[in-house]
């Protein structure tokens, strides 16, 4: 903020930054250089100064993509729940991670004991996952059953649970407790693999969401697994700093 009032802006140029501002908070996937130059009619020299500061104090952020709304626009343009501040910090990641990964992404929301589909990137390749705002309980099976699962009491955990699930719960469990991500039981899913990460304030915080990845043996084979749970894990973390 020191240099925003060493160097007020000019009319002009407060008027080009709302425009920056308008231009990346309403898009729903990060805004190139040359689209917010031809969107605010400002110089080129301009442009490159304003997004300069922009970034450094913390209201746009610059990824591989383009411009997204950075912590401070996010804060002051929606001051929504949680819910939907986790829907509009995961948007712009969910194309990126989806092209990373050669799977599905999909982020889902933890709302009163069901998780509720709230953004997705399909892969052609992979699986299509279910329609947007569809809810589901913790069922087991899907690393979203295992990760809600997950924050029950040991007692909780396997109530209502098959029996033949049980095997699979328990090791979706110590993967999350050992390695932060889990898989699919596989029972009953050989053409279908799914990974999941928990999406949390912090460590001690709530479960808030979910990142997942949804493809097959031929998009997530075995030995590329950890990769692409990194991949997961390292994309959950920068949703998280936008909300």
């Amino acid at each position: 903020m020191d240099k925003i009032k060493k160097n007020p802006p000019s009319a002009p140029a407060m008027i080009h930054g709302l425009a920056i501002l308008e231009a990346v908070n309403t898009s729903t996937a990060p805004v190139r250089f040359a689209a917010l130059e031809q969107s605010t009619g400002a110089a080129r020299s301009t442009l490159i100064r304003l997004l300069r500061i922009l970034v450094e104090e913390g209201w746009l952020e610059k990824g591989r993509g383009g411009y997204i709304s950075g912590s401070r626009l996010l804060s002051f343009c929606n001051p929504l729940g949680l819910s939907e501040r986790l829907q509009r910090a995961s948007q712009p990641f969910l194309e990126t991670l989806m092209e990373a990964s050669g799977n599905t992404a999909a982020v889902f929301a933890v709302e009163e004991g069901r998780n509720v589909l709230i953004g997705k990137s399909v892969h052609p390749a992979a699986v299509t996952m279910r329609e947007i705002g569809s809810r589901q309980v913790p069922d087991g099976a899907s690393p979203w059953g295992w990760i809600m699962r997950a924050e029950l009491d040991p007692s909780d955990r396997i109530r209502n649970l098959p029996e033949a699930a049980r095997t699979a719960a328990e090791q979706a469990w110590q993967d999350l407790e050992e390695k932060g991500w889990c898989m699919d039981d596989q029972v009953g899913l050989d053409l279908v693999c799914r990974m999941g990460v928990p999406l949390r304030l912090s460590s001690e915080a709530p479960l808030l969401g979910i990142l997942s990845l949804g493809g097959n043996p031929l998009t997530m084979p075995a030995e590329s697994r950890d990769a692409l749970a990194n991949l997961l894990l390292s994309t959950a973390q920068q949703i998280v700093d936008r909300i």
